[in-house]
């Protein structure tokens, strides 16, 4: 698991010059690594703190799935998506999925 991830969105000038971008990310992460080699404890870093307390509120406050929006949203990716094998692939990823039978798909969707 990570403490953060990164990703962009990029207008069609940030996509021309995605080399721009991505070398500020790599400076501002540089920048970010010499801010936490300055501290000499965990609890120096005030990032860590946040995310630590956020992580326990999460721990403390954790709310068990409902099974029915887990199941309308495999219904709705379903119904939309040209390519089931990916999706039963991504929920079941221990199990073998060769073929869908696309007429019986059709049929129980509809």
């Amino acid at each position: 698991m990570s403490a953060f991830e990164i990703s962009f969105v990029l207008t069609e000038v940030g996509v021309k010059q995605y080399e721009t971008v991505i070398s500020a990310l790599f400076k501002y992460l540089e920048m970010l690594l010499n801010e936490i080699n300055n501290f000499k404890t965990f609890s120096d870093f005030e990032f860590f703190r946040e995310l630590k307390l956020m992580s326990e509120i999460g721990f403390k406050y954790y709310k068990i799935p409902d099974p029915m929006d887990n199941v309308c949203d495999l219904a709705n990716e379903m119904f939309f998506s040209k390519d089931l094998r990916r999706i039963l692939k991504d929920v079941y990823p221990d199990v073998c999925v060769d073929e869908v039978d696309m007429p019986l798909v059709t049929l129980l969707l509809s």
